[in-house]
């Protein structure tokens, strides 16, 4: 490879052989030339004006002669030497400067700082803290029953519940039990039974039929009259203390009143010991109410209801049955 620079009157040969690179000068080189040829000199060579130096680097040799200048390559060989020819140019600067350059963000056209330079002070990665937060305040309450995130309590949870909840709770126990109770009659104090336990061998609420009322009482049965004597006492139209209304075994009262009348008790000498009350009246109004404990009559004429109350016999066929009690000397509606 050759590279040569021609003037009028002066050559500059650069030659790679073998393994030197030679260098002839054939006239003066720009000032640094002899006196004689200063004029005749190279004045740029590859566009660089000034002093040509040839410097001798690491593995290089560089020397003079008559024969002109010799530059030795490397010991590696010719090969080892870069061929620049074709090549990009260097970067000679960067930003305006040479040397070790470090750049900065204002070396950077165009660039625009981050809406957040920093974070509670700091920059880079940074974790927050409680104490980076101004004005922060601890919650009331950081743990439920020793636990955190979503709680759910139970009463385990609630120290001394248990004794709170019984003292608070209006029944703790019913008969001496706690849970789902099921009452019976033993379970209520003074209860007493009923001196009719079952009619015509059926307990609970018993329809008649036309198979008739009781003649009869042997301790808690009630025996029934295959042939009952039915009768229809006159209408009233007031309340009646002592109520007198005849004999039979099925009396179909009526009112002729609008609204409920009242039998406080009824005469024992006009009434069978046992008898069906049916009121046919027919208003929807006129209901008859036979009255518990009811001091408008006799102690002895007076009437016994099991629930304390009022006995309603309804219009159209509210029935009810009433015996002689001769031991309390009272009437018991059954």
């Amino acid at each position: 490879m050759g590279v040569s620079v021609n003037t009028t009157a002066t050559q500059i040969s650069v030659s790679v052989d073998d393994q030197k690179i030679s260098a002839s000068v054939a006239g003066g080189i720009g000032p640094q030339g002899p006196a004689s040829t200063a004029a005749a000199g190279v004045s740029s060579l590859n566009a660089l004006t000034g002093t040509l130096t040839i410097q001798a680097g690491a593995n290089v040799t560089v020397s003079t002669g008559t024969a002109g200048l010799t530059i030795s390559a490397p010991s590696g060989g010719a090969s080892t030497w870069d061929d620049i020819s074709g090549k990009p140019s260097l970067v000679y600067s960067v930003a305006g400067r040479t040397g070790t350059v470090t750049l900065t963000t204002a070396d950077i056209g165009g660039y625009t700082a981050p809406a957040v330079l920093s974070v509670a002070g700091r920059t880079g990665a940074v974790t927050l803290t409680t104490a980076d937060v101004g004005g922060y305040e601890a919650p009331p309450v950081t743990s439920v029953a020793g636990r955190t995130g979503a709680v759910t309590i139970s009463t385990s949870d609630v120290t001394g519940f248990a004794a709170a909840a019984a003292s608070a709770a209006p029944v703790q126990s019913v008969a001496g039990r706690t849970g789902a109770v099921t009452l019976t009659t033993s379970d209520i104090g003074g209860y007493v039974a009923p001196p009719v336990s079952s009619v015509a061998g059926a307990t609970g609420t018993v329809t008649f039929t036309a198979v008739g009322l009781a003649t009869s009482v042997s301790g808690s049965a009630v025996t029934l009259d295959a042939t009952p004597v039915s009768a229809t006492p006159a209408v009233i139209s007031a309340d009646q203390n002592n109520y007198a209304p005849g004999a039979g075994d099925i009396l179909r009262i009526s009112s002729s009143s609008t609204n409920t009348l009242n039998i406080t008790g009824f005469g024992t000498a006009t009434t069978s010991k046992h008898v069906l009350l049916v009121n046919v009246s027919t208003h929807t109004s006129s209901s008859i109410s036979l009255k518990h404990q009811n001091a408008s009559s006799e102690a002895a004429q007076r009437v016994v209801v099991p629930w304390a109350g009022d006995a309603v016999l309804t219009p159209n066929g509210g029935a009810v049955v009433v015996i002689r009690d001769a031991t309390d000397s009272r009437w018991r509606v059954v």
